[in-house]
């Protein structure tokens, strides 16, 4: 998406729980490093993510939103907008195993990354 360059990007996000009590949005720093495409990406971002409500019972979709900001090279500092969902592909009451499927836009889609991940449900 960023003129014909393409990377691979691994990294991880922590989802730390509730920015204030009862709130929706949940604080979820990311690090991501992208290789390929010529040079070398960091991330560092410190993220908002909002879960909208499941659609559609058992095997729900769950529809994401997340905006945040942080150090993003080549361009030093990022502004980070996202949309997703999460897939459940087991479903148990313990630990639901969940695949992601987002949309990343960095500095207003600038930079747009494709991202599959796999993260266990809250």
């Amino acid at each position: 998406f960023d003129d014909g360059d393409g990377q691979f990007v691994i990294g991880s996000r922590a989802d730390l729980g509730p920015i204030r009590r009862n709130s929706g949005w949940h604080f979820m720093p990311e690090l991501a490093v992208g290789i390929g495409g010529g040079d070398i990406s960091l991330l560092a971002f410190a993220n908002a993510q909002y879960e909208f409500v499941a659609l559609g019972g058992m095997r729900s979709v769950r529809p994401y939103l997340t905006l945040g900001g942080g150090i993003y090279s080549p361009t030093v500092l990022g502004l980070n907008t996202a949309v997703g969902s999460s897939f459940p592909v087991r479903s148990t009451s313990r630990s639901p195993l969940l695949v992601n499927v987002e949309v990343q836009g960095i500095n207003l889609f600038n930079s747009t990354r494709l991202l599959v991940g796999v993260r266990r449900g809250r």
